[in-house]
């Protein structure tokens, strides 16, 4: 910033942008063409492109490292040629045709539905896979895909509450899964409710990174971004501490 006076805090937004699979439409009903079209992304020149001022972060998880239960075991990785051998191993040795839903509004963690789709499209070229890029206005976009008549559509989540449960049961249990298009597991789910039950914190937590190793495993979605937030403070402000959903507090924040 040109300003003398001026500094610019950053923090990191509770929010995440993903790509996620309708798991009752073949061929992406099956995990391994789920991890295939995954690790065929290149997130890192997409991330170039799309984010050219640093302002985001790669998605591994459901939700960001910040938030408590964070499972930082959890990696993505970029592998056309493992991809080609999921691909293979799923009786899709020559790839095959999927649509790809780009989202049609921009959003912080997702500022370009179109360029992503394009992105990722030229990605999954490399591994035989030919996706066709559908969008609709907003309404119908959301109508159709609650509908499960996608494959794969860019959606996202964000919240003001720094809490695992705030983005896992919303999103990936069963419970809001409309007849098995979203991410519905048994598993996933147990711990989850284990975990909202748990009064001890260190267990809570643990229950918590669990069901996110199940998340990964599985890969309903291919998790993309984290957005920040920024905040212009005069640089006499001390004190200020920036909440993560953007809100301002101003107790104990004082000039000297």
């Amino acid at each position: 910033s040109g300003h003398p006076q001026v500094v610019i805090q950053k923090t990191r937004a509770l929010n995440i942008s993903y790509l996620a699979f309708n798991l009752k439409k073949a061929p992406v009903d099956k995990r391994e063409v789920r991890e295939a079209l995954d690790i065929a992304v290149d997130r890192d020149a997409l991330f170039k492109v799309l984010f050219p001022r640093g302002d985001a972060m790669q998605a591994v998880s459901a939700f960001p490292p910040a938030v408590p239960g964070y499972n930082r075991a959890l990696k993505n990785e970029f592998d056309p040629a493992r991809a080609k051998q999921l691909l293979a191993a799923a009786g899709h040795p020559n790839g095959f045709e999927i649509d790809l839903w780009a989202l049609p509004i921009s959003r912080p963690t997702n500022p370009n539905g179109q360029l992503m789709a394009q992105m990722i499209q030229a990605d999954w070229a490399q591994i035989g896979v030919k996706a066709r890029i559908l969008t609709y206005e907003w309404g119908e976009y959301l109508k159709r895909a609650n509908n499960g008549e996608h494959h794969v559509y860019m959606s996202g989540w964000s919240t003001d509450v720094m809490a695992a449960d705030e983005f896992l049961t919303p999103n990936l249990t069963c419970a809001a899964s409309r007849g098995g298009i979203k991410f519905c597991n048994a598993e996933f789910d147990a711990l989850v409710e284990a975990a909202r039950g748990e009064v001890d914190e260190a267990k809570r937590l643990a229950l918590f990174e669990r069901a996110q190793a199940i998340f990964k495993r599985e890969r309903p979605w291919i998790t993309m971004a984290h957005s920040s937030v920024y905040i212009p403070l005069r640089k006499d402000v001390q004190g200020f501490v920036m909440a993560s959903n953007g809100s301002v507090d101003f107790e104990n924040v004082y000039r000297p």
